[in-house]
């Protein structure tokens, strides 16, 4: 069977727009990320005394929290970020992974809205926490909740966007046919 060249088609308004909605993904989620460490740092480390019993269980479970957050984010947003360039670039592969990728993030989103609402109140129970402390950690909480629903949402509109009809055109050339090289 003889393969015919072709030209790529021009990238399509939908890669664009996932490429950048990616990036969008990737700042918002870092942003999500470090204010969910700082409540956890607060709730964890900054004002639960290490004497008590019950509070000294309570630190090493969101230390926990925290090291679990950072692991989970961390080679979702490298991995996004580098798959990201490259199906921006015309690449199937990378425009796959980068699919996997946002779903594997949606879910690992939904987890941690799930995780953040176990932890809600949780500051509130506590009387020896300064009042501006409690307010600090309300504001956190619903900030990580808001940042996380619209990572959800943005995932799920990329992980559409990579699979239309035109972007599938942009990357695979049809039956016997392949594209020319920087053409």
């Amino acid at each position: 069977m003889r393969l015919t060249p072709v030209p790529r088609p021009p990238k399509p308004v939908s890669v664009r727009v996932a490429t950048t909605l990616t990036w969008v993904g990737f700042g918002l989620s870092g942003l999500a990320t470090l204010a969910a460490m700082v409540y956890l740092w607060i709730l964890g480390i900054g004002w639960v005394p290490s004497s008590s019993d019950e509070r000294g269980s309570w630190n090493v479970v969101f230390i926990g929290f925290e090291v679990f957050v950072l692991i989970s984010w961390l080679p979702l947003a490298v991995g996004s970020a580098k798959n990201a360039v490259r199906a921006g670039q015309g690449s199937d592969p990378a425009r796959g992974w980068l699919t996997v990728l946002m779903v594997c993030n949606a879910m690992a989103q939904v987890f941690m809205i799930i995780l953040g609402l176990f932890s809600w109140g949780v500051a509130e129970s506590w009387s020896d926490i300064p009042e501006y402390a409690r307010e600090l950690t309300t504001v956190l909480q619903w900030g990580v909740l808001a940042g996380q629903i619209v990572c959800v949402l943005l995932a799920i509109a990329i992980v559409v966007l990579l699979l239309v009809p035109s972007a599938s055109r942009y990357y695979l050339p049809g039956p016997g046919r392949y594209f020319v090289p920087n053409a």
